[in-house]
């Protein structure tokens, strides 16, 4: 492109005034082209404008990184700092994947374009040396300087605005965002449970986990660990007139249950005789001691109100099995139909017919689901206890969050959560903005987000502010990224309805166009056919703002390969056992085809199998298959540190060195490979006498009055030198240093079996090393394993076969993937210590969605109110 084009002042008032031909004009400069074989070539081409604000849904495997990387080369080509231009992603992988594209794009664009490159690929070609044109004309230098280019995960952004504005985030000085804060939030609760200011709420507290104290600290600890979910809704709600906020909670009950009442009441309407027979034989039932069933008595005809809820789900109940699973296909005496002749009979013969009339009916499932519905709903109100429950909670959770900022504080550390609501304190507000704000409306001018889909209400807030003083036709762009049937972290406050409210065309003040990739790149026609015919009966018929629903859009396969693809292998109600076994069995066969392939073409990439499992435990049979075959395969973050041998010695020197009367610590260092005593001189040493009992190990090591066997002496001769030498060290190095230079000196990596044993042990001294400077309990050594996982086998071999969770393997391609446990229920939630539910209420037409918050108390159960 010429610079001629980048510095007309004609063109500039163009982009302001029409971006399309402003974008049609530097096409033309660059000569790119659409692609007319791709039937989403149009919109795909568009997006790239760099004129114009866009958002994008991009079903998997479309090719949307692709897309993002071309976005980005179009925006280098415009702006005066590359700097102007800032990508947010949600994990450092794909930052680095974009910023590895777009540097690998810069690096060709040095080069003549290829005579046989894909139609793609020569775009991306112009695009890059448009970029490296302006990179010339202005001196960035980026391939010299790559930080240059602002791609960050929004963590990473939080923690620029806070180190940017450290007075207005209330932050000081930049403090260091710990990876793991489980000591900073028990300090916390415990603050919270000795405090004088919350004495009522912690009893009410106990009252309800029933005087469990250990219970009350777990519980507190988890919910400061998504305090990012809660705290705001909290504050709101602790800052309003009780009144009020009772008002407006149960304001949004009611929301919630009027919606579900009129979704499912509408889903009767085919079956309105049989329900008005059942409601006109209550009567009868009462009268055979069945009081449940007083509010059907003269309620028909029922309507979708809430005053008709009580008779809703009196009917539903009746109605239904106790599993909710199906209707009732005969009833008895317990269900208000005594056995008998006459009046008896006539009436059960009536309440009979209705049941197989329903039972009858072809939406007969649907029906089971709606009336499963209604049998649940909840009052649309608090009662006295619960509303006084409620507000000792909020109160309880609220001071523990304040504890927390002190120890934070006093710990010159924070946690992301932390850095996230410094980083929008800093930006102040929409309508009242910081001078960071106005600072970054300066100078950032175009926003690349990824991921959309998963942003939480929090994070939607952050973009808002981003933008917010943007004018329509200023020359600076938003351009939204994701797939709303990818959004699969509702469970951490990620919210659906971000994405479909944007898809309306707007972002707080920016206007966007909304543009719908459809073709798959990465799956084959015979995979892209079955998701299409499967799964539009498995999402919902329309989207749903409030409820997060997502209707299902199909997809073009780019391949032309329509061999069936997908194999179902039913096995309900198997065991685990016989399930493995099933898949280790297709996977040696799926080995042997690929063998077979391998000799006929030698020169073909190596094929590579998945099994994604829905949780760890799901796949560890079929990992205990592959390690007794002695197939190599690669485990991601499957098999716990902590059941590793060679972890579990070093963890136990750890605990040793830390503490000397940590006696299990070091019964288990001198009976490990490190030490290696006999059962008989352990005995020797230690006994079960009194006097030994009294005193440390280390004390009776190097006291040594009882004779041990030559063997046994010889080596604690060799041992307690190094021990004592290290005892001396301890607060004078780095503990992780300390412990890792006496593991080597003990000939550690002489014990370990193989070289991934190895690397588990370099995984838990790279981790030690993060609490290093702290002061450390033994409690938190055995928390480090918690989240440390073996190392995946390295050898080449062992990438054929990958096994990890379906979470893991989100954005990766496999030639094979088989999917274990699909027919198993998942696991329950834990009980919280408040329960609530967030959502867009959409209401009220051409308005704005107001978020509603539908909020629970555990009971004295532990169970939280369903919502």
């Amino acid at each position: 492109m010429s610079n001629e084009f980048i510095n007309n002042e004609s063109t500039l008032n163009q982009v302001h005034i029409n971006p399309q031909a402003a974008y049609v004009q530097l096409s033309h400069a660059l000569g790119l082209q659409e692609d007319a074989n791709l039937p989403d070539a149009a919109v795909r081409f568009a997006a790239i404008n760099p004129f114009d604000s866009f958002i994008v849904q991009a079903p998997a495997g479309s090719g949307k990184t692709a897309l993002l990387t071309q976005r980005y080369l179009a925006l280098l080509g415009q702006v005066n700092q590359p700097e102007q231009i800032v990508a947010m992603t949600f994990t450092k992988k794909a930052a680095a994947e974009m910023r590895e594209r777009i540097m690998a794009a810069l690096r060709l664009g040095l080069n003549a374009a290829k005579p046989n490159a894909t139609l793609f690929e020569q775009n991306t070609h112009a695009l890059a040396v448009c970029a490296l044109k302006r990179d010339a004309q202005l001196g960035w230098n980026i391939l010299q300087a790559p930080h240059r280019l602002r791609i960050k995960t929004i963590d990473g952004m939080n923690g620029y605005l806070v180190g940017q504005m450290p007075l207005l985030s209330k932050m000081g000085a930049q403090p260091q965002v710990a990876q793991n804060s489980d000591l900073a939030y028990l300090e916390a609760v415990q603050l919270t449970l000795k405090s004088t200011y919350c004495e009522d709420a912690v009893g009410q507290l106990l009252r309800l986990v029933n005087g469990r104290f250990n219970r009350a600290e777990n519980l507190l600890v988890s919910m400061l660990k998504k305090r990012d979910q809660w705290m705001g809704h909290l504050v709101r709600l602790r800052s309003t007139d009780q009144d009020e906020a009772r008002l407006h909670l149960e304001s949004a009950l009611h929301s919630i249950v009027q919606s579900e009442l009129n979704e499912h009441v509408a889903h009767l309407s085919g079956v309105q005789t049989y329900l008005q027979e059942a409601c006109e034989l209550a009567d009868y039932a009462v009268q055979n001691q069945q009081p449940q069933l007083s509010p059907l008595c003269g309620a028909w005809p029922l309507h979708a109100d809430l005053e008709h809820l009580m008779p809703w789900r009196a009917l539903a109940q009746w109605l239904l099995t106790s599993d909710e699973k199906g209707l009732r296909k005969t009833v008895t005496v317990k269900n208000g139909f005594p056995a008998g002749k006459g009046l008896a009979k006539e009436q059960k013969d009536r309440f009979l017919n209705a049941l197989a009339g329903l039972n009858a009916d072809p939406h007969r499932a649907q029906l089971v689901e709606s009336l499963a519905v209604l049998k649940n709903l909840p009052q649309p109100q608090y009662s006295e206890e619960q509303w006084d429950n409620l507000q000792w909670l909020v109160h309880l959770l609220t001071v523990a969050a304040g504890y927390l900022k002190v120890v934070f504080q006093s710990r010159g550390q924070a946690d992301f959560i932390e850095i996230a609501q410094a980083a929008s304190q800093a930006l102040g507000s929409a309508l009242e903005p910081t001078e960071l704000a106005e600072q970054l409306d300066y100078q950032i001018k175009h926003i690349l987000v990824d991921e959309f889909q998963d942003t939480s209400a929090e994070q939607n807030s952050l973009m808002c502010k981003l933008v917010a003083g943007w004018q329509p036709g200023d020359g600076r762009t938003l351009f939204i990224v994701g797939d709303p049937m990818q959004s699969i972290y509702r469970f951490r406050e990620a919210e659906v309805g971000n994405f479909l409210q944007a898809w309306k065309g707007r972002l707080g003040e920016v206007c966007l166009t909304p543009v719908h990739l459809t073709v798959n790149f990465r799956s084959t026609h015979g995979v892209v056919d079955w998701v299409n015919r499967t799964f539009v009966k498995v999402f919902p018929k329309r989207d749903n703002i409030e409820k997060g629903a997502v209707s299902y859009s199909p997809a073009v396969a780019a391949s032309t390969d329509a061999t069936p693809a997908v194999h179902e292998h039913w096995a309900l109600n198997q065991a685990p056992e016989s399930e493995a076994q099933a898949m280790f069995a297709l996977v040696q066969q799926r080995l042997a085809e690929l063998a077979a392939q391998a000799k006929v073409n030698p020169t073909q990439k190596l094929a590579n199998i998945a099994i994604l499992g829905r949780s760890r435990a799901s796949l560890m049979g079929i990992a205990r298959r592959f390690k007794d075959a002695n197939i190599a395969f690669k485990a991601v973050e499957l098999e716990s540190l902590a059941e590793r041998q060679e972890v579990q010695d070093v963890l136990a020197l750890s605990r040793a060195l830390l503490h000397l009367a940590d006696r299990p610590a070091w019964i288990a260092l001198l009976r490990s490979p490190l030490v290696g005593l006999s059962l008989a001189d352990l005995y020797a040493l230690m006994g079960d006498e009194p006097a030994k009992l009294h005193q440390t190990v280390w004390r009776l090591l190097t006291a040594n009055t009882t004779p041990l066997s030559d063997e046994g002496q010889t080596r604690l001769n060799g041992v307690v030198p190094i021990l004592h030498g290290a005892l001396q060290r301890l607060g004078s190095v780095a503990f992780s240093t300390l412990v890792r230079e006496t593991w080597l000196q003990l000939d550690g990596a002489q014990t370990v079996e193989n070289a991934v044993a190895l690397d588990n042990v370099q995984v838990f001294f790279d981790t030690l090393a993060g609490l290093d400077g702290e002061a450390l309990e033994f409690s938190q050594l055995d928390s480090l394993l918690a989240d440390l996982y073996a190392k995946a086998d390295a050898r080449p071999e062992a990438q054929q076969i990958e096994l990890m969770t379906m979470h893991k393997s989100k954005g990766l391609e496999f030639d094979t993937v088989i999917l274990p446990g699909l027919g198993r229920k998942p696991r329950s939630n834990d009980h919280q210590l408040v329960s609530w539910f967030a959502f867009l209420d959409n209401s009220a037409l051409d308005e704005t969605p107001v978020e509603q918050l539908v909020i629970a108390p555990i009971d004295q159960k532990a169970r939280t109110r369903r919502l």
